[in-house]
């Protein structure tokens, strides 16, 4: 057996096909070692969301295989996925990429001989929804883009280092990892990418006689030249229990055909066997965690795009900074933060595969708005905030409500995932599963002056299932010097039914007493517009609209910044996609807010 190798660094095992580990160290603040084997896709997109963190990492891929030796299949990128990658310096248009333009449930459009296409969409118009790009790839081009990620000298952090023809073999979750050489490395964390025939899953308890089996779906893939198919438009017949799937990656100069058809009757043939498992009670166990297909496999629908989220979730959970001992803690936040969303989304995919007829149909809209309409950083994100929060109770949530009289306003475009974060109970949501959502940056002043962020188009559920439509206003800056000010709220335009405030009031009590950080007051307001209307009337004397309009926020520091660092901090996040409107509003008729009501 080979000696364990010593390092003052962490190494962070990364486990597909084979794995990868950490030495020992006392906290993450050092350099982190990670060991990745396995899948060759997933090993690299860790090794890019490790480098690409605020952890210093130093990564070894271990792999029996070459990272080039590849087949020709396309990757299906959903634009979620895709804004993921494009986070971390990843264009997959730059390798090839194309637009998804028309689709057929599923994914693409389906057709049935006998009965023509059963459905057909435009996707031009409905793309407008989501943040990023959809995208179909070459899973070689797209592999090459990452490994240069991941491995070129230029970027931030240490670039990771492949190490080919290195086979684990066994692994275990006090983080040691064992290779066919019978070399061994010692860990702080292993990670199991090691697809849907993983080693690693049997490091878990809980995976004692989890086997892989056979979906009753089997599939064969080919590139072929694109000009070729155009040349012959004649299609072949398909029974009913059939599907051929095609789109075109690498610059529309090929086609990608995957046929799935029963998996009876296709001995004489190598094909690709769509396989399963049974629900992993857990993925992590000590210093082992699973990602990817070694976690949940899915049938060709959306396992990159999951295994994407994984390592982004991974690289959230752990940050610069984290203790060693931590990690095991860690490891299951990355688990509770990913395990319903992942279990749906492999549900989901396990219905859209059915033949047609085979049990009750998939809501496409459902499914699409579920599944894109999630972005695992910011989603990540806020979890680890919220838990951190728990952990060190502060003065919390902050309340505010505001006054027109003269308002300079700019109405832009942002992301709706990273807006919900703002969001300060479960029961408020927007309408629309779209990425992209639109707020309002309003200066009014009055007596005095304040500056709020106003979240458009916001849903409120009430308990009793009723929904409230409004503008929620989640920050509020005001200017106090003028001690006769009366508190006032902005008339903004649009189809909302008035403004959601959340107010929130920490409870009293000593440093070290147990309900310090819980909630004295905590209820969400509601200020209709008609109502407020009755009581005031109110007169716009002058409106000037602006030609362009930009806004930039400096988080600066605690030391320039003591008191509100830490929300304009949340500000500065803010990246603003496209200013709708902007303007300034002068008028008469200054509400004193009597029409605010408590929703219970």
């Amino acid at each position: 057996m080979g000696q364990i190798p010593e390092a003052a660094s962490i190494i962070v095992g990364l486990v597909m096909s084979e794995f990868e580990l950490l030495p020992t160290a006392n906290s993450l603040t050092r350099h982190m070692h990670t060991r990745s084997s396995g899948c060759r896709e997933s090993r690299i997109r860790a090794a890019l969301h490790c480098r690409n963190s605020e952890q210093q990492t130093v990564l070894k891929i271990t792999t029996s295989q070459t990272v080039t030796n590849e087949d020709g299949a396309a990757v299906h990128l959903a634009p979620n996925a895709n804004g993921l990658l494009r986070r971390h310096g990843i264009f997959a248009e730059s390798t090839g990429a194309n637009l998804t333009l028309k689709v057929i449930v599923p994914p693409v459009t389906q057709y049935i001989h006998g009965a023509g296409i059963v459905f057909s969409a435009d996707l031009e118009e409905s793309n407008k929804m989501w943040q990023h790009p959809w995208l179909l790839a070459h899973r070689v081009h797209l592999l090459s883009e990452l490994k240069r990620g991941a491995t070129a000298n230029e970027g931030p952090g240490t670039p990771a280092i492949l190490r080919t023809s290195s086979k684990a073999v066994d692994v275990d979750a006090n983080g040691l990892v064992t290779l066919a050489n019978g070399e061994q490395i010692r860990a702080d964390l292993i990670v199991g990418a090691d697809g849907v025939h993983s080693r690693t899953r049997a490091g878990l308890p809980c995976a004692e006689g989890i086997k892989t089996f056979g979906s009753g779906k089997s599939a064969f893939r080919f590139p072929i030249d694109r000009k070729a198919a155009l040349a012959d438009p004649a299609t072949r017949k398909f029974a009913e229990n059939r599907r051929v799937v095609i789109y075109p990656p690498s610059y529309n100069e090929l086609l990608n055909f995957v046929c799935i058809h029963p998996t009876a009757g296709s001995e004489t043939l190598k094909v690709w066997e769509l396989l399963d498992i049974e629900s992993l009670q857990t993925w992590t166990d000590g210093r082992l965690v699973l990602i990817g297909d070694a976690a949940h496999p899915f049938t060709p629908r959306q396992d990159a795009g999951q295994t994407i989220e994984d390592t982004v979730c991974l690289a959230v959970v752990l940050p610069l900074g984290t203790a060693v001992d931590e990690i095991p803690e860690r490891l299951r936040l990355y688990e509770k933060y990913r395990y319903e969303h992942a279990s749906r989304v492999q549900e989901y995919s396990r219905i859209a595969g059915r033949d047609l007829g085979d049990g009750p149909p998939l809501n496409v809209n459902e499914y699409i708005g579920y599944n894109f309409g999630h972005y695992e950083w910011d989603h990540s994100t806020q979890e680890l905030r919220k838990w951190i929060w728990k952990r060190n109770p502060n003065l919390g949530r902050h309340d505010g409500t505001s006054s027109t009289f003269t308002t300079a306003s700019v109405k832009f475009k942002m992301s709706r995932t990273l807006l919900q974060n703002l969001f300060p109970t479960p029961a408020f949501r927007f309408k629309s599963p779209a990425t992209v959502a639109y707020a309002t940056f309003p200066v009014t002043t009055l007596a005095y002056s304040h500056f709020g962020l106003y979240i458009h188009a916001v849903q409120y559920m009430k308990k009793n299932g009723e929904e409230i439509v409004g503008t929620f206003l989640p920050i509020l800056f005001e200017d106090l010097s003028f001690r006769t000010s009366t508190k006032t709220v902005p008339s903004l335009e649009g189809a909302d039914e008035g403004i959601l405030c959340h107010k929130y009031i920490p409870k009293t009590c000593h440093a070290e007493s147990k309900e310090r950080g819980q909630a004295d007051i905590a209820y969400t307001t509601f200020i209709p517009h008609a109502e407020e209307a009755k009581v005031v009337a109110r007169k716009m004397t002058k409106i000037r609209k602006a030609a362009k309009c930009d806004i930039t926020f400096d988080a600066m520091g605690w030391k320039a910044l003591p008191t509100f660092h830490y929300i304009v901090a949340r500000l500065a996040e803010i990246l603003i996609y496209e200013v709708v409107e902007a303007k300034v509003v002068e008028g008469t008729g200054v509400s004193d807010v009597s029409s605010a009501r408590r929703v219970k």
